[in-house]
C-alpha cells in the first residue's frame, strides 16, 4: 500500500518532489503553488513518517531518490519502529535497517539539532549492539551521535570485528574495558558467538575463572547447558575455540573435580538430548576422565588439577 502511495506523487513530476524537499527542510513555497502542492507535501510527509514507523527501507529509498529530505521526525519514527521490534521474532533485523537507513544512508542530508537530547544514544547504542547492528552503525552512533560504547552489548549481539573495535576504542579513549559478568558471558556463549567469547578471553575482560565458568554452566542452570558451551569452556587457556577429543583428557586435568560435578555431567550425558554424535561422544569422554581423575564414588572432595 505504501508503495502504491509513493509511486503516485512520481506521476505529478519534478515539481513535487522540489515541493517535498522544501517541506522537509522547513522552506516556504512562494506564490500560486503554495495552495494546490500543500495537501501534496503533506501527503508525502505522512508516507515518509509512515514508512519510518513500519520500518519500510524500501519506500524510504524512493523517497530519497525523489528528493525528499529527512529530518529529526524519521528519525524519531525509525526509533519508535526499533525499540518495540527488539525481540520479536525479525523484527530486531527490520528495526534496525529501519535506523540504519536515516542514519548512515542519507546522512549528508539529515539535519538534526545541535545538542538534541530528545534521543538518548547511548541507550540506543546498547539495544541496537544487542540487536546485532553492525561496525559502521556502531561507529556512526559513538563518533557523530556521542554514544556511550557499552562492551557487554558489543559482545552479546556483535561480530569480533565489532568487539575489537569496542576494545581498541574504549583503551584510546583512556577507560579500560571492564570485564563481563556472568550473566553477559554466558548470553555470549549460549548464542555461539565463539568468535566474541575467544576475543574477550584474549583481551582478559571475563570476569568468571575457567573454573568458576565451568561450575556455573554445570551447576547452576543445567537445562540451559549445551556441550557446545562445555566444549568452548574446556578449551579455555588451549587456544580457545570449540575443543577436539584429543584434547579431552588434559583439558579434564585443568578442572579440580568434585563428585557433584561429576555427577551433573552424568546427568547431562544421561538426557541423551539430541545432538551431534561427535559431540556426545566427547561428552562421554569427559565423564570418563573426570571419574578417572576424581577416584573416588562418594563423598564431596574436591581433588586439584594441574589448573
Amino acid at each position: 500500500m505504501l508503495q502504491r502511495q509513493v509511486a503516485a506523487p512520481a506521476a505529478l513530476g519534478g515539481g513535487l518532489a522540489a515541493a517535498a524537499a522544501a517541506a522537509a527542510a522547513g522552506e516556504p513555497r512562494a506564490g500560486r503553488d503554495e495552495g494546490p502542492q500543500q495537501p501534496q507535501m503533506e501527503s508525502i510527509e505522512l508516507i515518509a513518517t509512515e514508512a519510518a514507523n513500519r520500518g519500510n527501507v524500501h519506500v524510504l529509498r524512493q523517497l530519497r531518490e525523489r528528493g525528499f529530505v529527512f529530518g529529526p521526525g524519521h528519525v524519531q519514527a525509525a526509533l519508535a519502529y526499533f525499540l518495540p521490534s527488539i525481540g520479536v521474532d525479525d523484527g530486531s533485523r527490520a528495526g534496525l535497517m529501519s535506523l540504519r537507513y536515516p542514519l548512515l544512508e542519507v546522512r549528508e542530508g539529515l539535519q538534526l539539532p545541535q545538542g538534541d537530547t530528545t534521543v538518548d544514544w547511548s541507550a540506543l547504542f546498547e539495544e541496537a549492539a544487542r540487536s546485532g547492528a553492525d561496525l559502521p552503525l556502531l561507529q556512526h552512533l559513538h563518533q557523530e551521535r556521542g554514544a556511550a560504547i557499552d562492551l557487554a552489548a558489543v559482545a552479546v549481539g556483535g561480530s569480533e570485528e565489532a568487539l575489537e573495535w569496542a576494545v581498541a576504542a574504549l583503551e584510546a579513549a583512556g577507560q579500560p574495558p571492564q570485564p563481563l559478568t556472568y550473566d553477559d558471558f554466558r548470553v555470549v556463549l549460549r548464542d555461539g558467538n565463539w568468535a566474541a567469547a575467544d576475543c574477550l578471553v584474549r583481551h582478559n575482560i571475563v570476569v568468571p575463572s575457567k573454573q568458576e565458568l565451568f561450575e556455573e554452566v554445570v551447576l547452576e542452570e543445567p537445562q540451559y547447558t549445551y556441550i557446545s558451551v562445555l566444549q568452548w569452556v574446556m578449551g579455555m587457556g588451549m587456544g580457545g575455540g570449540q575443543a577436539q577429543q584429543a584434547q579431552v583428557r588434559a583439558q579434564a586435568q585443568q578442572v579440580q573435580w568434585t563428585v557433584e560435578l561429576h555427577a551433573a555431567l552424568v546427568r547431562l550425558y544421561n538426557e541423551g538430548r539430541n545432538d551431534a554424535p561427535a559431540r556426545t561422544r566427547w561428552l562421554s569422554a569427559l565423564v570418563t576422565a573426570a571419574a578417572e581423575i576424581l577416584g573416588v564414588r562418594g563423598g564431596r572432595r574436591r581433588l586439584a588439577g594441574c589448573g
